[in-house]
């Protein structure tokens, strides 16, 4: 609802700044414990936490892995949410995590099934997840910039946003975050598919 943009913003804000800090924060920890590791890209979890332990204790191993399962908790609900909310919006299908149940079972229901699907996935037993992780990555890599410019442009519709179209502001800082988004998940894929190009 219109009304409610103005309060979506400001919990968007809060929650952006609060996703910034833990990520800062993994990857400082991580980097400096890490550092210097024989083949660090490729250390499994367990192996992340037994350093951590051993260098900085309990209290933040535990800490580090809270702040990861909360991060991809909240990646895994987004995820989720709008997945179905897409499937909602191509079928014209009620959608809202306000709506009981019964009367948004078509929104409910894909997001209910992807989440099946994806924990059957990682529980397969060998599946390598590292390398799915990272092929995820770079498949996001290639198609996000059209998706970011595709929402830029629905940003600047008038007949569709009204009087709530982007500002030239709001324009300047969305093109900024786009470029800034597009140069650092390049360099991820590139850094992924030819890592001899970066010393790895």
């Amino acid at each position: 609802m219109p009304k409610d943009i103005a309060a979506s913003r400001r919990e968007l804000k809060l929650g952006v700044l609060g996703m910034v800090l833990v990520g800062t924060a993994i990857i400082i920890l991580g980097s400096q414990t890490l550092h210097g590791l024989p083949n660090v890209q490729n250390l499994d979890l367990d192996t992340v936490l037994t350093h951590i332990h051993a260098k900085l204790g309990d209290a933040t191993m535990n800490m580090f892995a809270l702040k990861l399962m909360e991060a991809g908790l909240i990646a895994a609900i987004v995820i989720t949410a709008s997945t179905a909310w897409a499937v909602g919006e191509a079928f014209d299908i009620p959608r809202s995590i306000n709506a009981p149940a019964r009367q948004a079972l078509g929104f409910y229901l894909p997001a209910l099934t992807g989440t099946a699907i994806a924990a059957g996935v990682v529980m397969l037993p060998e599946l390598p997840l590292g390398f799915l992780n990272l092929a995820v990555q770079v498949i996001a890599t290639i198609f996000m910039p059209s998706a970011l410019l595709f929402l830029l442009m629905l940003l600047n519709d008038r007949e569709i946003m009204g009087d709530h179209v982007n500002s030239r502001a709001r324009n300047a800082a969305s093109i900024a975050i786009m470029v800034g988004l597009i140069i650092c998940n390049a360099l991820y894929g590139l850094s992924t598919v030819l890592p001899h190009i970066f010393g790895g």
